[in-house]
């Protein structure tokens, strides 16, 4: 038996159960084919850590999960003029590439902090033009 102060090994595997429920020894889980639980581990594991570590270039958890600046071109499309926004479709081709409006450094990908490294605003390229 442990003693106090001992540490114990232990996984999480999936089930319903409480999560107290689901701890068991690695060995048993592999010697019976039991799955452990990854989305646990992700999500009080490994992002804990990571969202710290973003968070201290101001970088949310919702932008790491995809639904911030990297996927919303909505928040770049506002610099383009009214006239032209009614006039063409945005579709992703649209975007050739993206640059800084203050030191005209050029990107493929907007950067993950939504903004160029001298602290500019990203616009995009459109057919040549940087958008205003």
């Amino acid at each position: 038996a442990p003693g106090i102060g001992d540490r114990i090994a232990f996984v999480i595997i999936k089930g319903p159960q409480l999560m107290s429920e689901r701890a068991e020894d690695p060995e048993y889980v592999k010697a019976h084919g039991l799955k452990i639980d990854s989305q646990y581990y992700i999500e009080s594991q490994v992002l804990p850590p990571l969202e710290r570590v973003f968070e201290a270039l101001k970088i949310s958890k919702s932008e790491l999960l995809g639904i911030g600046k990297q996927v919303v071109l909505t928040d770049i499309v506002k610099n383009m003029k009214q006239k032209e926004m009614e006039k063409r479709e945005i579709t992703v081709d649209f975007v050739d590439k993206f640059a800084c409006s203050r030191c005209s450094q050029t990107y493929r990908r907007i950067p993950l902090s939504g903004s160029c490294e001298c602290g500019g605003e990203i616009i995009f390229f459109s057919n040549g033009p940087k958008s205003n």
